[in-house]
């Protein structure tokens, strides 16, 4: 009765412990959400730095700048554009394997006339012959239309389509990955004589690959660059992660000394 009991609280906790894992994720999911709508609604007319940038001449939906050429919705601008050749692309290629279709049934049914034609000449010409000699089934095989070829034809077409396509879309590499690439490629760079706080360091004695610090214990590799796209401050998401962490060793302290109570009057019983 007392192992039942045991294994019966034990799956009650493992429940308890999975509904606020749970509830935690819920959370996070939500503020997810909240921050993703207010991303997506543009700013209106009532806000002020929005109506000074109109009394300034900005237009929605036009990109920052005096060129116009960078800044904010220049991303969304190159995506269209990329969409807008990949659509063109597509048209051209459909038009291509219709004319090709069309001028492969002409094609096959000019071929049917012709073998006709050589068909009637040949039985007006020559002999009589038996219905179960091999002209008749030879004759019967020219004229047969060349259905199978026109298909593998049309899907290998496709598949070149496809491949075409997959091709141009690797080839668009998104500008974050770009400027990931450029980031990765200025941080394995080292700094030059050309870079003037470089050049200060040289002068007090500091030297290429060489640890900070008087004693130089301190740090070689630079500091890395973590790039941080939420609107929440620096720690904040150390902070929650700790207070939920705390939140499931208090419930965990909780069940246990549930637990020992229970136990020692389940003793003090027995």
């Amino acid at each position: 009765m007392l192992r039942q009991i045991r294994e019966a609280r034990r799956k009650e906790e493992k429940q308890q412990e999975a509904n606020l894992k749970n509830r935690q994720k819920s959370l996070k999911e939500e503020e997810q959400e909240r921050r993703d709508i207010g991303l997506k609604n543009a700013l209106g007319c009532e806000n002020k730095g929005f109506a000074l940038l109109q009394k300034m001449g900005y237009k929605s939906g036009q990109a920052l700048g005096k060129s116009g050429k960078s800044g904010i919705g220049h991303e969304t601008l190159l995506k269209r554009k990329a969409e807008e050749r990949l659509e063109s692309y597509r048209r051209k290629i459909h038009m291509k394997n219709q004319a090709e279709e069309k001028a492969a049934e002409q094609f096959r049914g000019r071929d049917l006339r012709t073998a006709r034609y050589h068909y009637h000449m040949k039985l007006s010409m020559a002999e009589e012959e038996d219905y179960m000699s091999d002209s008749f089934i030879n004759v019967q095989d020219d004229i047969r239309p060349e259905l199978p070829m026109l298909r593998q034809i049309r899907e290998a077409r496709r598949k070149e389509e496809k491949q075409q396509e997959a091709n141009l879309k690797n080839r668009q590499k998104s500008l974050k990955e770009k400027e990931q690439e450029r980031r990765d490629i200025g941080l394995k760079n080292a700094l030059g004589c050309e870079n003037k706080a470089f050049a200060l360091l040289q002068k007090m004695g500091y030297k290429s690959s060489q640890a900070l610090g008087k004693s130089g214990d301190g740090i070689v590799e630079p500091i890395p660059l973590n790039v941080k796209t939420g609107k929440s401050g620096i720690g904040h998401e150390t902070l929650l992660k700790r207070k939920a962490e705390e939140r499931l060793e208090s419930y965990r302290r909780k069940i246990h000394m549930k637990n020992q109570a229970e136990e020692k009057a389940a003793e003090q019983f027995r």
